[in-house]
């Protein structure tokens, strides 16, 4: 049977072709408000269509409907694309785009897409465009599954089906997780924690409570939070207390703590845990992390004993608030200095341990108290310093920054005394030089130069023209430690243009800039 079997042939199942879908003009009833619904019946199935808003001049309305048999298909004339910099990737764009995709699967009509660089609505995060038949259509504050719903009803006429309780709450965690992902990445820990702490107290699965709660743990953990993280971390070894792993992360945090004696108990219980002859690596290694964190806890002690010393921030160095110095009417420029070895180096490494050359900024944590932005009692605020990397290398940090009525941020900054300590982060990368582009690594060696670069800055915007203008001079454009008195070839040979707007009292840096032009920059 096996032998009639193998020579008869494969039988086949065809897998049915796509449901072709096609353009429809359907006149709205009367009655129907802009942006209701009402119901057509097509191919004998009822649909409900979504009426435009504003409404159009002939009360008519294009919505993507199945097409009868033999219908030839179309090409795809809606297309959204979904804003994927650096607020919008912080307000959960990149979960956005993973909705629309799903809400819209199946219509023909619908392109999904990243944008191409920023929408330039960042106060109004996440934000997509709608393109149709050439127009282009912001759509911002997409923070909610409904709103992304609306929008691939109105760009295509076909609504979501939002009736499953376990689709919704899918997206929702998803757009969480996306959130979190991108704050973590960039080292914004009360962004990270925002929320968190409320989906672990009403999550009703344990396995997943218990995953919510080992990364709030881990979150509180780098940002100081070293009692609540320590809460947390004995809750998950109570859970667990057979796991290695969890007596070890138990350990690290009672490390930072300086809790010796506590730590000695986490030893006998880890040899009780792994008592097991199979088990004798796995404790050999939990006991050189607990002996570890055993000398961290008597050097935390000692040096606890001795001052009082501020707790490290995972990814940010103390800083010391040196000068602050009014330039205009509504900014200052802030002097900061620091001897902080953990403060990092702007300049970049590729791959291969070669010099990157890039545009940089820095993340500075404004403590300012409870706050809407997260557990934390800080906001944490973006900025491009004006100063050099040489300056950055010297423990020197310069940055310009207008003062905002009512400004959470700049409010504390100017009411802060003189030497007073601040965090900022070490620096990240903003754009590749000269590609200008946030990544750069995919494009081809043709598409990493400009012929020309058009600046359009504003306020203290202006910062950035330093930041890249820089890359043109080669006194102060990257170049290897050790070679910091040599002038280096500047990356950025392209001509650049700079259109400046700002208020006519808050003009800022018009030496500097007066000083580009008679380079000929």
């Amino acid at each position: 049977q096996q032998q009639q079997q193998q020579q008869q042939p494969e039988q086949r199942q065809e897998t049915p072709p796509p449901q072709q879908h096609a353009v429809y003009t359907i006149r709205v009833p009367p009655g129907v408000r802009p942006g209701g619904a009402f119901v057509v019946e097509h191919l004998g199935v009822h649909y409900q269509i979504t009426a435009s808003d504003p409404p159009r001049e002939d009360g008519a309305v294009e919505c993507w409907l199945p097409a009868p048999p033999g219908h030839q298909p179309a090409q795809p004339e809606v297309e959204i694309q979904v804003c994927q910099a650096g607020a919008c990737r912080r307000a959960g764009s990149e979960a956005v785009l993973l909705e629309i995709e799903e809400l819209g699967a199946g219509l023909l009509c619908l392109s999904v897409s990243a944008a191409d660089g920023c929408l330039g609505a960042c106060d109004e995060a996440p934000n997509a465009i709608v393109v149709r038949r050439g127009t282009e259509v912001l759509q911002s504050r997409l923070d909610k599954v409904e709103k992304t719903a609306a929008l691939v009803a109105a760009a295509t006429g076909a609504t979501p089906n939002l009736d499953d309780p376990a689709l919704r709450q899918r997206l929702k965690e998803a757009r969480q997780v996306r959130a979190r992902q991108q704050a973590r990445e960039e080292k914004r820990w009360n962004g990270a924690m925002q929320g968190l702490a409320e989906q672990v107290a009403a999550s009703a699965d344990e396995s997943k409570r218990l995953d919510l709660l080992l990364e709030l743990a881990e979150l509180e953990e780098a940002a100081g939070q070293w009692e609540a993280a320590l809460e947390h971390r004995r809750e998950l070894q109570a859970a667990s207390p057979d796991e290695p792993h969890e007596i070890m992360d138990l350990a690290t945090t009672l490390g930072k703590m300086g809790r010796v004696r506590e730590i000695d108990e986490l030893q006998r219980l880890a040899e009780r845990a792994l008592s097991d002859p199979e088990d004798k690596e796995l404790l050999e290694h939990a006991s050189r992390h607990i002996a570890d964190c055993r000398v961290d806890a008597a050097r935390s002690a000692s040096v606890g004993a001795a001052q009082e010393v501020e707790r490290p921030i995972d990814g940010y160095a103390l800083w010391r608030l040196a000068s602050a110095t009014p330039v205009s009417r509504h900014s200052a420029l802030y002097r900061f200095s620091s001897s902080d070895r953990t403060r990092g180096t702007p300049l970049g490494k590729s791959a291969g341990a070669e010099l990157r050359h890039v545009t940089w900024h820095v993340t500075m944590l404004a403590r300012v108290g409870p706050n809407a932005e997260g557990p934390l009692p800080w906001v944490e605020r973006d900025y491009t310093p004006v100063s050099t990397w040489m300056d950055w290398e010297k423990g020197r940090c310069d940055i310009l920054i207008k003062t905002y009525r009512p400004g959470v941020a700049t409010g504390w900054l100017r009411e802060l005394p003189l030497g007073s300590a601040v965090h900022l982060s070490q620096p990240m990368q903003t754009l590749d030089v000269p590609s200008l582009v946030p990544d750069s690594s995919a494009l081809d060696e043709a598409s990493l130069g400009h012929s020309g670069v058009l600046l359009l800055l504003a306020g203290t915007g202006i910062a950035v023209a330093a930041s890249v203008l820089r890359h043109a001079d080669p006194a102060s454009c990257f170049r290897p430690p050790g070679r910091s008195r040599r002038p280096a070839a500047p990356p950025l040979k392209s001509p650049v243009r700079l259109i400046y707007a700002c208020r006519r009292d808050d003009v800022l840096m018009a030496p500097e800039i007066a000083k580009w032009c008679s380079a000929g920059v």
